[in-house]
This record gives C-alpha cells, sequence and structure tokens, in this order.
C-alpha cells in the first residue's frame, strides 16, 4: 500500500477515534487530511502528476484551495463522472478543518460527526470509482 494511502486511512482512523472520544475539534484535522492524502495519491496514479509537481503546483498562501482546484480540474476530465458531490465534500473539511484548527469558538457535534462520514464517503467513493487500493 502506498504510503498516501495509508496515511489517508490512518488518518480516518484517528478521526473515527478522536469523534468517539469526544474531541470533535480534532476529529476535523484528521477527516480532511485522510481526504487530502488520498487525493494527492489519485493525482498521482491516475492523473500523471507526481507527488514532488503537485508540491510545486499548489505551494504558498491558499496552497489547500489551489489543491482542491486541481483536484477538480482533473476529476472533470473523467468520462461519464460526476465530481461535485467530491469537491463538494473536500471543500467541506477544508473549512471545518481551518475553523476547528484556527478558530476558538465550537461547533455543534453533530457537525463534527457529519464532517467524519463525509470523509468516510469520499473515501469510499473514490476508491470504488478509480480502485486505488
Amino acid at each position: 500500500m502506498s504510503p498516501y494511502i495509508q496515511k489517508s486511512n490512518d488518518n480516518l482512523a484517528a478521526a473515527d477515534c478522536l469523534v468517539g472520544g469526544k474531541w470533535y475539534e480534532a476529529s476535523a484535522h484528521s477527516a480532511y487530511y485522510s481526504i487530502y492524502f488520498l487525493s494527492e495519491e489519485l493525482l498521482s496514479l491516475r492523473f500523471g502528476i507526481g507527488h514532488d509537481e503537485q508540491k510545486i503546483l499548489v505551494n504558498g498562501p491558499k496552497s489547500h484551495q489551489k489543491f482542491i482546484k486541481k483536484f477538480t480540474e482533473c476529476l472533470n476530465t473523467v468520462p461519464d463522472f460526476e465530481p461535485n458531490d467530491f469537491v463538494q465534500w473536500f471543500s467541506q473539511t477544508n473549512m471545518l478543518r481551518k475553523k476547528a484548527d484556527y478558530k476558538p469558538e465550537k461547533l455543534p457535534q453533530p457537525t463534527y460527526e457529519k464532517n467524519v462520514k463525509l470523509a468516510h464517503d469520499f473515501v469510499k467513493g473514490i476508491n470504488d470509482i478509480f480502485k486505488l487500493y
């Protein structure tokens, strides 16, 4: 298994544990990075954008937004595939991660539980479609 897929799986398992332990804000970070690492591997394997090239493409300010944009551009080239849900889930988990990591206010518990479910849906859906592992 690639290290990126392993990191994705580890982060998803961590998000589950964090929600189960009621560390909701911390779960947002792990849920997002589960999606991020799987997406990195998808761009490398399916779209030929190596990990080093990805780092160059998306470095600097708003790097995660640039990465999501590149991810969206690539998915939009796949015939007979509608990427809107995946793009929305990626963006939503990123926004919640930023709030949880950088803002002091807490959001309701179901928000974080839903976020972890979105990460599961994203990972399962991408793997079902692209057979990454």
